[in-house]
């Protein structure tokens, strides 16, 4: 209508894709919304949801999830698991449906390959919500919500261990196990990555201040990456990351130009030294 306000901005999620040919349409359909808002069109991010094995793979025996990333261009934003539908259409019972099957493993590695830094991943739902099951052999019927907690938080805790920052929640409730999981995991080891960083940053100064490769760069990202992440959910403030001899205008920087200031810096001590 002529009175619509005008969104800041709006996700749109295509369940059960099975083909690039849905993405395209669905790309298209997605513009075509896009001239009926009177006031402007608000800015549209595209998601796909994964949970078909046709999605994982084609008829041609190869992974067609690169092509659906293709098709959704600069609008697209996310890949989501679904992990119990793909696990149905898999042929798996309904007790051993779950996010930790091994058919949902190998969906998560293969949408993270795919999607290799160009959109996010998002693992799947806990469905086991932690809700009171009153007459279930407890008093209080809170031993149900206690699963549920326990459950989530393993599972959050558990796509952090593979590079997958976002998930499901279903229920309020679930919310604030997400929180604590999300942020015991990097509070838990910010000290040794601390140590471990500047270990790196100071022997990539070294090498360069002395014309020698210092090449294990794999590690420098992965590390400084974890303090970004941190910082970026507020896991770490300020004081955390100085722990690590970051600030939060440093943490946003490339691995390159960390190291590059520490060699600059090292250069000038022993110029002072000297």
């Amino acid at each position: 209508t002529a009175d619509t306000p005008l969104l800041p901005s709006l996700l749109v999620t295509l369940p059960k894709v099975s083909n690039v040919s849905e993405v395209h349409a669905f790309v298209e359909t997605i513009r075509h919304a896009r001239s009926l808002f009177p006031s402007g069109p608000p800015a549209f991010r595209l998601e796909l949801m994964v949970e078909t094995p046709s999605a994982l793979l084609d008829e041609t025996g190869c992974c067609p999830l690169p092509s659906f990333i293709d098709a959704l261009g600069e609008q697209g934003f996310a890949l989501h698991l679904g992990a119990y539908d793909l696990t149905s259409e898999l042929g798996v019972p309904a007790p051993a449906q779950a996010l930790g099957h091994p058919y949902c493993a190998q969906a998560r590695f293969a949408m993270q390959c795919a999607a290799a830094g160009r959109i996010h991943v998002v693992d799947g739902a806990t469905t086991l919500l932690p809700l009171r099951q009153p007459g279930g052999g407890d008093s209080d019927g809170m031993e149900g919500v206690r699963r549920g907690w326990a459950l989530h938080g393993a599972n959050i805790r558990g796509a952090l261990e593979n590079g997958i920052y976002q998930g499901w929640d279903l229920h309020p409730a679930q919310l604030g196990v997400r929180y604590v999981a999300v942020y015991t995991y990097f509070l838990e080891a910010r000290e040794a990555m601390a140590a471990r960083l500047r270990r790196f940053i100071d022997n990539a100064a070294k090498a360069s201040r002395v014309g020698a490769a210092f090449d294990d760069a794999a590690t420098g990202l992965a590390l400084l990456g974890f303090f970004r992440r941190g910082f970026l959910c507020r896991a770490f403030d300020a004081e955390d990351l100085a722990v690590a001899g970051l600030t939060p205008e440093s943490v946003v920087r490339s691995l390159s130009e960390l190291c590059a200031s520490a060699a600059a810096v090292g250069r000038d001590a022993e110029g002072a030294q000297q």
